[in-house]
C-alpha cells in the first residue's frame, strides 16, 4: 500500500499478493490499478541485497512492458499537500528469479493483459488470475556492478554486465 512520504514527491513501494486480504488493498486493487512502465528492473539477492545485484529484463527485446501496480494519493497533516503514490504488486518468484536467489519478484503483465488491468469494471477474480510469475523462459538476467546501490551514481555503465547472462542459449 502506498504508505506516507515525508517527501515532497510521489512515494513508490511495494504490495504483495497476499496483501490483498487487507480492506485498504482490496479496494485500491478494486478502483485504483495502474501500470508501471520499465525496460528492466533491478533485483538485490536474498541475504545479500544490492550488494549482489541483477539486472532483469525480458527477452526478444520485449520494451517496454508493465508491471502491476496500484495507485493512491495521501494528505499531509503538516500542510494539506496531496502527495501521489503507487505500488508495484510482488508474487512469488519464478524459476529464474530463484536462482538469483531470491524469492518474490514484481507481477510482470502481459501486454494482452494491460486494458483488462485498467478497465475498473474487470471483475476481482479475473485481475487476481493476472497476478502470477511472468514465464522465466521469457526472461533473461545478469549481474551488475554493486555501485548501482549508490544513491549519487548516475551512469548509463551501472548496467552494464558484470558478468554472464544466467541463461546462455536462444
Amino acid at each position: 500500500m502506498p504508505f506516507p512520504s515525508k517527501d515532497k514527491i510521489a512515494f513508490v513501494s511495494h504490495i504483495d499478493v497476499k496483501d490483498l486480504k487487507l480492506p485498504r488493498i482490496r479496494h485500491l486493487i478494486q478502483q485504483q490499478r495502474c501500470l508501471v512502465p520499465a525496460d528492466a528492473y533491478i533485483q538485490g539477492t536474498d541475504g545479500h541485497g544490492l550488494s549482489k545485484p541483477f539486472l532483469v529484463y525480458l527477452r526478444n527485446k520485449v520494451r517496454p512492458f508493465a508491471f502491476a501496480g496500484i495507485y493512491d494519493t495521501w494528505l499531509n497533516p503538516e500542510n494539506g499537500e496531496e502527495i501521489p503514490s503507487f505500488s508495484i504488486i510482488t508474487s512469488a518468484a519464478n524459476e529464474l528469479i530463484r536462482k538469483l536467489p531470491h524469492e518474490r519478484a514484481p507481477v510482470i503483465l502481459h501486454r494482452e493483459q494491460e486494458r483488462e488491468w485498467l478497465n475498473t469494471s474487470t471483475p476481482l477474480n479475473e485481475i487476481a488470475a493476472m497476478l502470477q510469475p511472468y514465464p522465466a523462459e521469457r526472461m533473461n538476467a545478469y549481474p551488475i556492478a554493486p555501485t548501482i546501490k549508490n544513491p549519487q551514481a548516475d551512469d548509463p555503465g551501472l548496467i552494464h554486465p558484470a558478468g554472464p547472462k544466467l541463461i546462455t542459449t536462444a
